[in-house]
């Protein structure tokens, strides 16, 4: 995949991630009252995360040089990490 295309890919998946996090912020009031405080704690590791994750997309954007590969390589990874506290929060509910 190109970098260009890469860098579309992600942005598009930063904004699905974001717009997610903030459904799932919504949900938390309607969380049992056992459920609220794991809840609580696995969004705000979630927005840590989510901090994260933009700085290595912000990275992601502006490298064009050597470094292509380095900071791909950790885009995808704090991605994947996300995408699991995502899971975990969906096991809540099943």
């Amino acid at each position: 995949m190109e970098r260009e295309e890469f860098k579309a890919k992600a942005a598009k998946r930063i904004d699905a991630i974001f717009d997610r996090l903030d459904e799932l912020e919504e949900k938390k009031e309607h969380a049992s009252e056992s459920m609220k405080e794991e809840y609580h704690e696995i969004i705000e590791r979630l927005k840590a995360e989510r901090d994260d994750l933009k700085e290595h997309y912000e990275a992601l954007k502006s490298d064009t040089g050597e470094r292509w590969e380095k900071v791909k390589s950790a885009w995808e990874h704090a991605s994947d990490r996300f995408a699991e506290g995502f899971k975990e929060l969906g096991k809540m509910f099943d």
